[in-house]
């Protein structure tokens, strides 16, 4: 049974609820116009690179990749049509979960999310294909293509997790066997980690129908996980710098402090205050980091990266002075003000007209920001829906807090 949630201020229904099979399933509408259809398994395990074992076996580092490829190259004749060309299926490893995914006509959502089912509804490998598999892959594994807003997480991180690359190592992967991906499968590959979303222009009874009415894999007993507890990772040092990779490119990052205190000291709200930094605090909308900013700057991305209790913002510079550029913001940081009221007003705003555009026009888009939402126990729209609510004194206090946070430099 689905419950519709209704959120007036960016005109959008959101509907959630559970399967007969166990899963959990969220259902975003669109207009009927829209004729694609964005949906997906979305499974609870990245790429994040914390250590646990399963059954006391201990599960490498890349594990879910060598999974994911093999799935790809043996899988049942049920699951033929996600690999015929007519839609898009793909893999995607994020740091806290991985999403199998399918875009499809919306006629087509039968034929291809049973197909999606039955890819996950048994466990077909075979040693030698697996190990023929895992040879393959690590022998072309090359260095993951990141910019310097994801090379920064090793000047920001010591111990955590967030340090490493959410793929494995060319050892780790080797240490990656069939029993490794029989466990990784019993273990994970069940109702209970599993979440349907389904995004574009469907009819939600009909969807929700159909999903209910297929049957899923049969369960077995559950197996023993035990995650290793995270170290506490030590603070960065402040205005720290390394080199980076980019020419003429001055990358920042801030450290959030990990998310259980956050949320202590702010609740729900910190997530949308996260939202709110990204658009506004280091870009030229804000009008005091503008006035304080003389040195020629383009600003070419800004990224907000998280991982199960960590979080950092990223910025990337382009410029023709690093120092002065880097004497510039340390100076805008010590400031009693960050924003002003009038800003700050601004940038609501913006956040609700930006976000409500791409619920009503942008399914992909849409698709990508529900997954990073639900996997970080908020609904994304209900986020931008209470942006209006937020309160100036609030926020100020949170930039309070940011300035003390650690941060570096990558120039």
């Amino acid at each position: 049974m689905l419950s519709k949630i209704r959120y007036d201020r960016v005109d959008k229904l959101l509907y959630q609820g559970s399967l007969e099979n166990g899963m959990n399933m969220v259902i975003a509408p669109m207009i009927n116009s829209i004729d694609k259809v964005y949906f997906g398994l979305n499974l609870s395990v990245g790429g994040y690179a914390r250590e646990y074992t399963i059954d006391g076996s201990k599960i490498p580092v890349g594990t879910i990749e060598i999974f994911a490829e093999c799935l790809k190259k043996n899988h049942p004749a049920e699951a033929e049509p996600l690999f015929d060309n007519k839609c898009k299926f793909d893999i995607v490893i994020y740091e806290s979960y991985t999403s199998f995914e399918v875009e499809c006509q919306k006629e087509d959502f039968f034929v291809y999310y049973s197909a999606l089912l039955s890819l996950l509804s048994e466990f077909k490998m075979k040693n030698d294909e697996v190990e023929a598999v895992k040879e393959k892959y690590v022998r072309t594994l090359s260095p993951m293509c990141s910019d310097d807003t994801v090379n920064i997480r090793s000047s920001l991180y010591v111990a955590a997790p967030m340090k490493h690359s959410i793929r494995g190592t060319k050892e780790s992967l080797k240490a990656v066997h069939l029993i490794t991906l029989k466990k990784f499968y019993e273990a994970f590959i069940r109702p209970e980690y599993l979440t349907v979303f389904v995004v574009g222009g469907v009819d939600v009874e009909k969807t929700y129908n159909i999903a209910n009415a297929l049957k899923f894999k049969k369960v077995n007993e559950a197996r023993n996980i035990d995650v290793k507890p995270y170290r506490e990772d030590r603070k960065a040092i402040a205005s720290y710098k390394e080199k980076g990779k980019e020419e003429n490119h001055l990358t920042l990052g801030i450290k959030f402090p990990r998310r259980e205190g956050m949320f202590k000291k702010f609740s729900n709200d910190v997530f949308l205050y996260y939202l709110l930094l990204s658009d506004i605090l280091f870009t030229k909308s804000n009008s005091i980091f503008a006035s304080k900013v003389t040195s020629y700057v383009t600003i070419d991305k800004i990224a907000l990266y998280e991982g199960a209790e960590e979080a950092y913002l990223a910025v990337s510079f382009q410029t023709g002075d690093k120092e002065k550029l880097i004497s510039e913001i340390e100076e805008y940081l010590s400031l009693d003000k960050l924003i002003t009221r009038r800003d700050f007003s601004k940038a609501k705003k913006s956040l609700l007209v930006k976000y409500a555009n791409i619920y009503k026009q942008d399914p992909k888009t849409y698709y990508s920001l529900l997954l990073n939402a639900y996997a970080n126990s908020y609904a994304h729209t209900a986020l931008v829906q209470n942006a209006y609510k937020v309160r100036y004194g609030k926020f100020d206090k949170f930039l309070d807090e940011v300035k003390t946070f650690a941060h570096a430099y990558l120039d």
